[in-house]
């Protein structure tokens, strides 16, 4: 049963791919730019140590820790004391 209700998607992956690859292809080039732009801005913004202590401060904050918690994927514990564990 389960082989019957896959049993075309290569073929549906395959016509759409041929029908939307210039839509895939800017939307990967754009992100790739917008990503890189980012990544060259944070070196502008945060480019000396004591511009990096102060996000590193701001982002330990309870407030910051509550929308993006721990944001390198371990399950955090707030302490109180401003650390993710």
């Amino acid at each position: 049963m389960e082989t019957q209700l896959f049993a075309r998607t290569g073929l549906l992956i395959r016509f759409n791919l041929r029908r939307d690859w210039k839509k895939l292809l800017i939307w990967v080039v754009v992100l790739t730019g917008l990503f890189t732009a980012i990544a060259a801005k944070f070196d502008g913004i945060y480019g000396t140590q004591m511009a990096l202590n102060e996000i590193v401060k701001t982002l330990k904050t309870p407030a910051m820790i509550s929308l993006i918690w721990c944001v390198f994927g371990q399950i955090a514990i707030y302490d109180g004391q401003g650390v993710c564990n």
